[in-house]
């Protein structure tokens, strides 16, 4: 039980998904200024 695992398990998977959705989004942004 001393082996830390990597998977951070503090973080619901809810609110993983929403900044998952966040930075798609503001990656998308920064698309669309560069066209």
């Amino acid at each position: 039980d001393g082996i830390a695992i990597e998977e951070p398990k503090d973080i619901p998977e809810p609110a993983g998904l929403a900044l998952f959705g966040l930075a798609l989004m503001g990656l998308v942004r920064a698309r669309k200024r560069k066209l």
